[in-house]
């Protein structure tokens, strides 16, 4: 008796997934698009960690697969883990790391009176990390940039008259912030005083009046001498 008839085994390769390597330094609130690439049929379910913990499986059609994240403030490590199709588990590779900078911020404020070309010191405060790039202005002019890692930070001046200080501008690295405040130095105008001069003759026992005039700004302290 003759027998005949076939039977067909199809063989489905194995994908592969391989997460596209790299290192972004970002400031907080941005994106970061991370490309998968695969290799085998058009259909995968993959599944990546994020410093570690897996995160929910996501069916995609390939040749590659674009995953949108947002990662937060500090260091985070994405990884593929698994890649299966057709019910067969493959290869996945490749990790990618997001390094994001917390925005900075800025705050003046101070109100001296101080006299006329006498010292005043005003902090800046921060928040983020160092170091801090800002900008101030002196009566609206905007100043050369300064770097400092420390926070506060004082700027100290000799004023002649009165002066506004503020923030123009604040930044770690390339990510921008939020600046705040106002700082006025109000400087007093001078004070004179003048002993008006005279030549009394007087008995012992007798009185006089000495003329004192002052310019400038009430009230006054002063002190004068006798002989």
């Amino acid at each position: 008796q003759d027998v005949t008839g076939s039977f067909d085994v199809t063989v489905i390769p194995l994908p592969t997934a391989t997460l596209v390597a790299g290192t972004d330094n970002l400031c907080a609130g941005d994106d970061l698009d991370l490309q998968i690439d695969f290799n085998g049929t058009d259909d995968y379910i993959f599944i990546y960690t994020i410093n570690g913990v897996a995160q929910p499986s996501i069916n995609a059609t390939g040749p590659s697969y674009t995953l949108n994240v947002s990662p937060p403030v500090g260091t985070t490590t994405y990884a593929l883990t698994s890649v299966t199709s057709n019910g067969c588990t493959g290869t996945a590779s490749g990790t990618h790391v997001a390094n994001v900078t917390a925005l900075p911020t800025a705050f003046i404020n101070g109100n001296p009176v101080i006299c006329s070309g006498q010292n005043a010191t005003i902090p800046i405060t921060f928040t983020g990390s160092a170091p801090w790039a800002f900008v101030y202005s002196i009566d609206g002019i905007d100043q050369p940039e300064i770097i400092t890692n420390s926070s506060p930070y004082f700027i100290t001046t000799t004023y002649n008259a009165t002066t506004t200080l503020e923030l123009v501008s604040v930044a770690t690295g390339n990510c921008p912030g939020m600046v705040s405040g106002i700082a006025i130095i109000t400087v007093q105008p001078g004070v004179t005083g003048v002993l008006a001069s005279g030549n009394n003759a007087i008995c012992v026992g007798q009185s006089d009046t000495l003329n004192f005039s002052f310019a400038g700004g009430a009230p006054y302290t002063f002190t004068y001498t006798v002989n």
